[in-house]
């Protein structure tokens, strides 16, 4: 089945450009039919790094302005345009003040009308602030109407541990919450600023014969870690063919 994938995370600098670049780079390894809507016109990182990509269809639009309900009706239009497989939206930060509301009554039937999954990775950041988040739109937001939920931990420093994350030490989180509804979490390990800063242009696995030994293997590490929640999405899509065969 065909599937959007939001990418969501309420603090700015949590990781979304750089998940949402990774979930991409994954999807034209795969060579699936791949529309990106850029959603974060402050920052447009991702649209910038696959702007003249032929591999990937790529649209900005604004999706933190006033007329939410605009924005969301342009990309549903820009999906229902597209023959794609996967689309991959880029949230703005602050995000659960526009589009989050609009989850039940607008998102959903959209979305089951095209016929597409919804799959939401909420960036997880961390100090508290971030999961708790991650809660209310598991509440009543985008979460709340995924077919299915990936928290992304993502391992930005090596001086902080994910297990160091108010996301698994502060009860009150949310975490027990969002696993028991069926959600799942996913780690995004680090990789070093150098490596960072010299593959901002293109997909990231096009920089895999371009660069010395040793930045090639800390790059292919890291591209394991994210390549690996693209798996699980397609997990996802296993079980559900196997479910409707059976």
């Amino acid at each position: 089945m065909k599937k959007v994938i939001f990418v969501h995370g309420e603090k700015g600098g949590s990781g979304k450009s750089v998940v949402s670049s990774i979930i991409v780079d994954f999807y034209i390894n795969k060579k699936s039919k791949l529309l990106l809507i850029e959603g974060d016109n402050s920052t447009p990182d991702v649209a910038r790094r696959f702007a003249n990509d032929p591999r990937v269809d790529c649209v900005q639009t604004t999706l933190g302005g006033d007329d939410s309900v605009s924005a969301i009706s342009n990309i549903i239009n820009f999906v229902d345009n597209n023959d794609c497989e996967r689309v991959v939206i880029n949230l703005p930060s602050r995000a659960s003040d526009t589009i989050d509301p609009l989850a039940v009554d607008l998102i959903k039937p959209s979305f089951e009308a095209l016929e597409f999954e919804i799959v939401v990775l909420f960036v997880v950041a961390e100090k508290i602030d971030s999961p708790l988040q991650a809660a209310a739109s598991l509440q009543n937001g985008l979460a709340s109407i995924a077919d299915q939920r990936i928290a992304i931990l993502n391992e930005k420093s090596r001086s902080i541990s994910i297990e160091n994350y108010a996301w698994a030490t502060n009860p009150e989180s949310g975490r027990e919450k969002w696993l028991e509804s069926g959600g799942q979490e996913a780690h995004l390990s680090h990789l070093h600023e150098r490596v960072l800063s010299i593959t901002e242009d293109a997909a990231y696995s096009d920089y895999l014969n371009s660069i010395n030994i040793a930045e090639r293997i800390l790059l292919k590490r890291w591209l394991k870690s994210g390549f690996e929640i693209g798996d699980l999405i397609e997990q996802e899509s296993d079980v559900a063919v196997d479910a409707k065969v059976a």
